[in-house]
């Protein structure tokens, strides 16, 4: 092997070692950062857009605690109708995206893009929500978000993207 080959192969070895020692620090660093609690945060729908009978645009939860903290997967999510009355809601993972840790300094937002059908079907009778109820992954408590579209046909379903930086 000639010492140019060898002292090559070192370099590229020497770089990985390197970039993994890098990556796994990161990787702990993120790990080592509180999950957001539902009390770190604000909920809010984004602007809400309507094509061939769907509905859909994000969900956006804002870190308005004083620590950076992490979200990681899906929200949960109950529709409310009128005198606090809990609506058929029926919440489907859209497993098109793979789920990222969503790392939220204070100040900052994540969102996740849910999408409904507001096109009844036969004689379904679609209800008009007054509120949803949204928890963040691997929480219990939930966040009361005023709903700001129309009616939610197709038997309550929601399907629902993981969340990303917003």
């Amino acid at each position: 092997m000639s010492r140019t080959s060898t002292a090559t192969r070192r370099a590229v070895l020497a770089a990985a070692i390197v970039a993994g020692a890098i990556g796994a620090a990161a990787t702990a660093h993120a790990a080592s950062l509180p999950r957001c609690h539902t009390a770190d945060l604000s909920g809010r729908f984004g602007f809400i857009q309507g094509a061939a009978g769907s509905r859909f645009g994000p969900v956006i939860l804002t870190n308005h605690s004083r620590h950076t903290c992490t979200i990681f997967g899906y929200l949960g999510a109950q529709l409310i109708g009128t005198g606090g009355r809990r609506l058929r809601t029926v919440v489907v993972r859209d497993h098109s995206r793979i789920p990222h840790t969503v790392r939220l300094r204070p100040g900052r937002s994540a969102a996740a893009t849910v999408r409904w059908s507001a096109i009844p079907s036969g004689s379904e009778r679609c209800p008009l929500p007054r509120s949803m109820h949204v928890t963040p992954p691997d929480e219990t408590t939930q966040l009361r978000l005023r709903w700001t579209s129309d009616r939610v046909c197709g038997g309550g379903r929601i399907d629902v993207r993981p969340f990303v930086a917003a």
